[in-house]
């Protein structure tokens, strides 16, 4: 039983779903990948506002449309996970040299924003 247990775990970790809700926009979801990049992001201000301190703000990666990461957005260091192709439930996700599209949810304005960054680094994946 204890080894059922552990194999239910690890499959389930190996196939995660993640999604959040963006108000009247639906959701945004991806599914976990062992190849990961992040952008991390030292500050982010719109119109020379930070994020919402509540934590509802969520900048979104996408690649050709579809999301490939999500985060909360915060004033400072906010890190955004992108995942990378590896297999049938993530073909259509970046591989080497893709650079994504972030987007901005503003809870408090129930708006998505495309985020432009100051500085650009393109992403580098790592297979967990």
């Amino acid at each position: 039983m204890k080894k059922l247990v552990i194999i239910g775990m690890l499959l389930g970790g190996i196939f995660a779903r993640n999604s959040i809700d963006v108000g009247s926009h639906g959701e945004w979801s991806f599914n976990q990948s062992t190849l990961q990049a992040f952008y991390m992001l030292e500050a982010i201000t719109i119109d020379g506002v930070d994020p919402d301190a509540e934590g509802a703000d969520i900048v979104g990666a996408f690649f050709n449309d579809v999301c490939v990461g999500f985060y909360p957005a915060g004033a400072a260091y906010t890190t955004v996970p992108l995942m990378g192709n590896d297999g049938p439930s993530t073909s259509d996700y970046m591989s080497a040299g893709d650079v994504a599209e972030l987007r901005y949810y503003d809870a408090s304005n129930d708006a998505i924003l495309e985020l432009s960054p100051g500085n650009f680094i393109f992403p580098i994946f790592f297979s967990n």
